[in-house]
């Protein structure tokens, strides 16, 4: 019998694809740039995906798609990340190549007709590869990587935390100084997958964080998160063998 479903947008490289009201069915949307889909972020009828390096708009359900790239960086830094927080979207940069690092995140006012660097202090040259915002806080979950005069030093790492629309940033108290690989955020809950370390929450706006590896393999990253009402769902690996990709779910009503 056929079923009316709920419009669901999935990023794919070089195009965006739709559930339409077919059981089961996808269907390509309009063309949206080229390169990898990193993120999507939807506000009202209105879509937004970060196509390496542009960021495309759709007002109508995805059928065609505009860059919206005024004040963005160009140069090849691509765009990782996507959030909304109240009626403002941030986008987060990576760099080209080892020797760039990211351009930081940008904010929009506008319904992403323009935007304007944010972070000017606490991220300068940092690699954001996720985006998170909440009560008035932005997350963000940067790269760590080599640096200095024969990446001799380690530099970057960890979750920053901006609560002024990201003019400032500061690091949040964590265990860890890794890479991010995804956020997650529901009410008090912050889920962060840092590099080979599973999964790690903090009930308190990223002030202080334990571990939740309770049924994950050990050595864990997980890449992505989702949450559907009290669950939440980890996609996870294990880092230097490349194996066990599963999804597992946990409840955020147990205690830690």
């Amino acid at each position: 019998m056929r079923k009316t479903m709920t419009k669901v947008v999935v990023g794919a490289a070089f195009w965006v694809v739709v559930s339409h009201t077919v059981s089961g069915q996808w269907v390509q949307t309009g063309e949206c740039g080229d390169g990898y889909i990193n993120a999507i972020a939807v506000a009202g009828q209105t879509i937004f995906a970060a196509a390496e390096l542009s960021v495309y708009r759709s007002t109508n359900n995805g059928e065609t798609w505009g860059a919206v790239n005024n004040g963005l960086p160009g140069n090849y830094d691509e765009i990782s990340s996507l959030a909304f927080n109240d009626d403002k979207i941030f986008a987060g940069t990576l760099g080209p190549t080892s020797a760039t690092w990211g351009a930081g995140v940008f904010i929009s006012t506008n319904n992403g007709d323009s935007w304007t660097a944010v972070d000017s202090g606490g991220l300068e040259n940092s690699e954001i590869l996720t985006l998170v915002a909440s009560g008035g806080k932005i997350f963000a979950g940067t790269s760590r990587y080599q640096c200095g005069t024969f990446n001799m030093y380690t530099c970057g790492g960890g979750v920053f935390i901006s609560s002024n629309n990201g003019t400032n940033w500061t690091t949040s108290t964590n265990p860890w100084s890794a890479t991010i690989n995804s956020l997650a955020i529901s009410g008090d809950n912050i889920f962060a997958g840092p590099n080979g370390s599973g999964v790690f929450l903090s009930i308190n706006s990223g002030a202080s964080w334990a571990a939740v590896n309770n049924g994950l393999p050990a050595n864990s990253t997980v890449h992505s998160f989702a949450i559907r009402g009290d669950t939440i769902f980890a996609g996870s690996y294990i880092v230097r063998m490349r194996i066990g990709a599963n999804v597992y779910e946990r409840s955020m009503m147990v205690s830690r």
